[in-house]
Formats: C-alpha cells, structure tokens, sequence
C-alpha cells in the first residue's frame, strides 16, 4: 500500500491563492463573504454618515409667523413642505377681492374724512359770530344770577326766621304731645280698675292662648303624623271655620234674649269638650274624626268672640273706647305668642318623655316585643334581605315605631292640656258685672 502525503499549505499569498483555486467551494465562500462584508460597511457608511443618533438631542430653530395684511380666502400655496425659500419669493397667493373691497373701503373712509374737514372749516367764521354773541348773553346772564342771587339772600334770611318760629312751635307741640301721652298711659292703666274688663281681658288673652296653640298642634299631627299632604290637611282644617260661620247669625239673636255671660261660659265649656276629644284620637283617625271634633269646636270659638268684646266693653266710656279695644285686640296676640311657644317647647319635651319611657318597655324581656320584631324581619326575609340586613331593618322599623306613638302621645297631652285651660277658665266667667245695655234695654 502507497501512501500519498497531503501536501503543506504554503506560508505566502502565492500559496494562499493557490490552496483558494485548488478548492473551488471554499473560494467562492470567501468571494462571497468579502463581498457580504464590504456591502455592509457600505450601507453602514450610507445610513450613519449623514445622521447623528443621541439621547438628549436639542433643535435650535426660528418660527416666524407669516400673514397677509389683508385677510382674505388662500387661492394656492406656492411652496411645499421644509422647503428653502428666497426674500420675495411668493409663499401664498390670496384672492383679491377681499383686498379691493378693503381698499375701496378705506377710499370711501378717507373721503369721508376730507368732506368733515371742508364742514369744519367752513363752519368756524359761523362759530367765531355764535361764540360772540353767545359772550354776550353770558355776560347778562350773569348780571341776572347776581340780582337773583341777592334775592335769594333775602328770602334765606326770612326762610330762618320761619324756621326759628316753627321749631319754637314744635317744641311747643311736643311738649303737649308728652303730656298727651302720660295721661293717655294713666287713662289705660286705670282701665284695668274696671273689673268686667280686666276680667275680660284676661279671658281674651286665655283663649288666644288656647285658640293658637291649637291652630298649631293639629296641622303637625296632619302633615307629619298622619301623612295628609298640605291641601288635604286644609280640608280638614276648614271645618272649625264653617262651624263659627254657622253660630254666629243665632250667637247675635242670643246675645239679645239672654246674658251674654251664659254663652261666653258655654263657649268656653265646648271648646274644652272639643280639646279633649282631639285628645283622645290615635294613628287610626279618618277625615270624619277629625272633622266633627274641629267642627264643633269652631261653633265654640264663634260663641265667645262677639259676646266677650260686648262684655268687655259693656262698661268703658266712649273717650276711652278706642284704648280698650288696642288694648283687648293686644292681649289676645300676645296670649296667642305664647300659647303658640308654649305647645311647641312642650310638644318637644313631651315626645322624648314618652319616648324614653316606651324604649324601656321594648326589650328582650317582652314577649310582646319580641313577636313583633320577629314578624318583621321575617316580612324583610320574605322580601329578599339576607339575616343580617332583615335584623337590621327590624330593629329601625321598631324603634320608627316607637318614635311615632311618642310623637302621637305628645299630640295627645298637648290636646288634654288645652282642654283643661279652656275648663279652667267657665268659673273666671262669673267675676265679670252682667252688662247694663242688653236684651230690650239696649
């Protein structure tokens, strides 16, 4: 066997070029490499020589706005984007019409202004002649205003001395007024004296106490209570009015056949009945229970106005009529102030007195309690709430209810309180004189 040695890479180009033609694959690989790389460098060379690449670049530039002196509608655009343009090369071009209709305005406005300035200039030779003789008038006016004004200085002087005259007068004047007054306020005091009317004043003032404190109590109880809305809570508020309109035509008869005293203490005596139904209704009330007791009670009202203004009033001389009246109509507001305070500070103090005292009543000691909690949190079950939020809504649907019969107690008391003033004020009826001008003596 004859072995045929590989023959040694040579170490110079001349070798190296040799070993490449002796293989043709390996010669084309590089051909091909070389030409691969050198493209590279190339497009490298291309893309990165013209550009720089960085994080943090910065641009300085200028941006100069451009615009017509005229405005007006763009007809074309004579450049095109990031274009190098030249001093007076045309950027825009404009339609102009706009232009000529602004030149011809400013021609019409300077010829305006030259026709004002030939008006004006033809105009001063006039002005000079009306100024002059407007001098004139001026100069005899003011001779005038002196005359006028020496006038006047005469009459101020007499003026002051009407002035002096009138306020001596009206010092005059107030001193009998002051004296007027005290003795107008000893003739109001001393009307007291009169026993028929300070007994009558003193009714008066009651029943406005009584009268606007209940005036107050029943359109809460409606509105708030009773859930009536506005217009319906004045429905059934109408009847107290209807019941005086019905009374008082046979209320004037009745004052002429028989004392009037009998009827103020009937007045008084219905209204106190009244007082006390109210006093005795609940949660369950209709339009008809309220409408009777409301009803009566206003036949009541009407039984007292007339006859107690006759009484009172039976035994005041007619110079001091006019006092008794103020005086009567004055009490009567102010009793119906402070019965309107009154029911209202007790109404508040009566609801959290029962409110407390019911609480303590609804607890888990009570079997009542506790049949009414649990049937209300199972109609909250039944209604889709889960455990915890039908206990919850139990629990707030209790104590509402607790707070509205609280409410309804203090409505209540309120009512029975009124009842006992207006009960308490028949025997004060007797103190007053029988009146000397009634029936067929009048």
């Amino acid at each position: 066997m004859v072995e045929t040695p590989e023959p040694a890479a040579p170490a110079n180009g001349e070798g190296l070029l040799a070993f490449l033609r002796a293989r043709p694959r390996l010669r084309a690989l590089v051909l091909g490499g070389a030409v691969v790389l050198l493209a590279a460098v190339a497009f490298g060379w291309w893309y990165y020589g013209g550009r720089e690449s960085t994080d943090d670049a910065q641009v300085d530039g200028h941006i100069v706005a451009v615009s017509s002196r005229v405005g007006g509608t763009v007809m074309a655009v004579k450049v095109e984007d990031n274009q190098r343009v030249a001093v007076g090369t045309v950027l825009v071009e404009v339609d102009p019409r706009d232009y000529r209709i602004a030149l011809q305005r400013a021609e019409a406005d300077l010829a305006d202004a030259r026709a004002a300035l030939a008006g004006a200039q033809a105009g001063v030779p006039i002005t000079s002649t009306t100024t002059a003789s407007q001098v004139s008038a001026a100069g005899a006016g003011v001779v005038r205003a002196q005359a006028g004004s020496q006038a006047s200085g005469r009459e101020v002087e007499a003026a002051r001395a009407r002035l002096n005259l009138t306020q001596a007068r009206l010092r005059e004047a107030r001193a009998n007024a002051e004296r007027l007054n005290r003795d107008r306020d000893r003739q109001d005091l001393r009307l007291f004296k009169e026993r028929t009317y300070a007994t009558a004043v003193a009714l008066i003032t009651a029943m406005g106490f009584g009268l606007y404190a209940s005036l107050v109590l029943m359109p809460v109880l409606l509105q708030t209570l009773m859930r009536y809305p506005a217009l319906q809570a004045g429905f059934v508020m109408a009847p107290r009015g209807l019941g005086s309109l019905v009374v008082m035509p046979f209320v004037g008869i009745a004052i002429e056949k028989t004392d009037p005293r009998r009827i103020i203490g009937l007045g008084f005596l219905v209204n106190a009945v009244t007082m006390y139904w109210l006093g005795m209704l609940n949660l369950n009330a209709g339009f008809w229970d309220f409408f009777w007791p409301q009803f009566i009670q206003g036949a009541g009202l009407g039984l007292l106005f007339v006859p107690l203004t006759t009484v009172a009033m039976d035994r005041i001389r007619p110079e001091a009529m006019g006092a008794a009246t103020s005086l009567f109509n004055l009490l009567r507001n102010i009793g119906g102030s402070v019965g309107i305070a009154t029911v209202q500070t007790l109404l508040a103090r009566y609801r959290q007195t029962h409110g407390n005292v019911m609480v303590g009543h609804v607890d888990a000691y009570s079997p009542a309690s506790q049949i009414l909690f649990n049937n209300l949190r199972s109609s909250f079950m039944a209604a889709g709430a889960d455990v915890t939020t039908a206990t919850q809504r139990a629990y707030a649907a209790l104590y509402g209810m607790v707070q509205q019969q609280a409410a309804m107690l203090s409505f209540i008391d309120g009512f029975k309180l009124l009842a006992v003033v207006f009960l308490l004020l028949v025997p004060f009826v007797a103190l007053m004189r029988k009146p000397q001008h009634h029936g067929r003596n009048r």
